[in-house]
């Protein structure tokens, strides 16, 4: 009898062991079909899944066209002070204004602008050319190296400290080319389809837009000054690069699911001591067997096919991104997607920050045509609408809500603004405080 029941119990656990096996290679069937849909459904968008794909993703550029081949002879030419001026250089606050430096840190900018003066000249003839692929080779995949976006940092800012000299030197002409100079820094990277560039881009955009408005305060411009203004303005593209961002990222990230636990860890946790070396794509038995990875993956690839389609949305419709996103990365927490939960927020703030951009191009193109108006004028518009037409084909909108620019009069001079990402109407206050911590982003003249 107990022989029997050690017979049945013996073939019950074997069954139920057979049929165990057998929803697992169906489940991980299904999940390889799952995953390689999704991937056979991005290259049908014409979008990259490999690191190798991304390279030729970015779009090649002839030779004679390439404004990055001659930005790369500008950083050749670029100089430092070879001792400690270099660190007191450093040091300085680069939006002071030059009226409150010492003799010495006023000498010492002088001297960086005269030294890099090949440089910014070299510079000059590159965003002169209209399209630009800097040679990123994305086989390195997220650890890609890309040292133009550091020399391009510091080109702008040799433009704001040039543009600085100039208007303290009460030439406040002179700046004109700094604002539209460091702009064209920022559009030779429009193409480049990462996250950190196109954050570099705007971040050199911002600095455009500042250099604007400390121009606009130092003093009147004149008849051919605000035509060329309003005409290299009216040339910006506010071109909506979500999708191609999303698209890079996904190329960078969908190999690392791949990857073994080991490089896996040798990412999350990099020792400056350790001497660089490409990520290996080596596959890790484990995870190709459990499909733990693929479940991650599949995941992963679902958040990021409804990001893209939010993406695709103009401002302010594509905020919906930021909390989905958010959503998406607390599900994949929940349901042990631990890569899919480590990488989802970051792509989340991109949507934000790619308005912001759209923001400052559309606030200073304002500022140009309120300028202009008031230049023919005699005086400034009681409200934007008086712009329409004449001025600018139409009042811009507020990338955040969709509303038209908010414009008032100050005691002197005007202030254009949007409420920003807090949504929140501050009348303009640029800065939050203790007692007020919204703010909204801001173009202020007061003269």
């Amino acid at each position: 009898m107990k022989t029997s029941f050690k017979k049945l119990l013996s073939r019950i656990l074997g069954i139920g062991f057979v049929l165990l096996l057998a929803t697992f290679v169906i489940w991980r069937i299904w999940l390889a079909h799952a995953v390689n849909t999704r991937l056979a459904a991005l290259h049908a968008a014409g979008l990259p899944t490999t690191w190798a794909e991304l390279n030729a993703y970015y779009p090649a550029v002839p030779d004679a066209e390439n404004a990055a081949l001659v930005m790369a002879q500008a950083f050749g030419l670029m100089q430092n002070y070879p001792d400690e001026h270099a660190l007191k250089l450093f040091k300085i606050n680069y939006w002071s204004s030059l009226d409150l430096l010492s003799p010495e840190q006023r000498q010492l900018i002088d001297g960086y602008v005269a030294m890099n003066s090949n440089a910014l000249a070299k510079a000059s003839e590159a965003i002169r050319l209209r399209r630009s692929r800097y040679p990123v080779n994305f086989l390195a995949g997220p650890e890609t190296p890309l040292p133009h976006l550091d020399s391009l940092k510091k080109l702008a800012w040799l433009w704001k400290y040039q543009a600085n000299l100039a208007i303290t030197d009460h030439q406040p002409k002179a700046a004109d080319a700094s604002v539209t100079s460091t702009l064209g820094l920022a559009q030779t990277l429009i193409a480049e389809p990462n996250l950190i560039s196109q954050f570099a881009r705007i971040s050199m955009i911002w600095m455009g837009f500042k250099t604007l408005e400390d121009r606009f305060n130092a003093g009147e411009l004149d008849d051919a000054e605000l035509a060329d203004m309003a005409s290299f303005f009216n040339r910006q593209s506010e071109s909506h690069e979500t999708v191609n961002v999303l698209a890079g990222q996904l190329a960078l990230y969908i190999p690392i699911f791949r990857t073994s636990f080991v490089n896996l860890n040798r990412m999350t946790v990099y020792r400056d001591d350790e001497p660089f070396t490409p990520l290996s794509l080596e596959p890790s038995v484990f995870t190709q067997a459990t499909g733990i990875m693929e479940r991650d993956l599949l995941f992963f690839l679902t958040a990021m096919e409804t990001n893209i389609a939010l993406a695709d949305l103009p401002p302010p419709q594509n905020m919906a991104m930021r909390i989905t996103g958010g959503e998406m990365s607390e599900t994949a927490r929940r349901k042990y997607c631990i890569l899919s939960g480590m990488l989802l927020p970051g792509l989340g703030a991109w949507p934000k920050r790619e308005a912001e951009g759209f923001t400052y191009l559309r606030l200073a193109r304002t500022a140009v045509a309120i300028e202009r108006f008031r230049h023919a004028q005699g005086r400034l518009p009681n409200h934007l609408d008086e712009l329409a037409s004449k001025f600018i084909a139409a009042v811009p909108t507020d990338p955040f809500d969709g509303q038209p620019l908010r414009y008032h009069l100050l005691e002197k001079g005007y202030v254009i603004y949007s409420v920003g990402a807090d949504g929140q109407d501050d009348g303009g206050r640029e800065k939050p405080s203790a007692d007020k911590p919204t703010c909204d982003i801001s173009f202020t003249v007061k003269r």
